[in-house]
């Protein structure tokens, strides 16, 4: 389950690299030199393009059937507790979360639980079919 867990974040991490990424290189990167003497600009729309991720990356699980990643590992979030699907509000906290950064990530790898799924009483469970 943990690999199939792990799977599931990858493809979505590779969703938000690009969500991030393409705006990112689109209004920075492209636009290097031609706003020389605006950086702030630039400095707002590299920000801009780091929202967009951020975006996503709490908001992703709203959907009834979860993240992308999710939905192609057959993976659904449910309460921890009933063991009934999660609701809008226990997905939306357990993804606040990720503002945390790589704490999150640091305590999943060392306690097998994400500190949103302790906090919003989810886990991440395959589908039954």
């Amino acid at each position: 389950m943990s690999n199939k867990r792990f799977a599931a974040f990858v493809i979505d991490f590779i969703i938000t690299a690009a969500i991030s990424n393409i705006p990112f290189f689109y209004f920075v990167i492209s636009n290097i030199g031609q706003n020389a003497d605006n950086p702030q600009n630039q400095f707002i729309e590299a920000l801009a393009s780091s929202m967009i991720a951020l975006l996503y990356m709490v908001f992703r699980d709203l959907p009834q059937k979860g993240s992308i990643g999710k939905r192609i590992l057959k993976l659904e979030i449910i309460d921890s507790k009933t063991k009934e699907k999660a609701t809008t509000k226990q997905r939306l906290v357990r993804n606040l979360f990720w503002l945390l950064g790589g704490l999150e990530i640091l305590v999943y790898i060392f306690r097998k639980e994400r500190i949103g799924d302790t906090v919003a009483h989810t886990t991440v469970i395959e589908k039954a079919e």
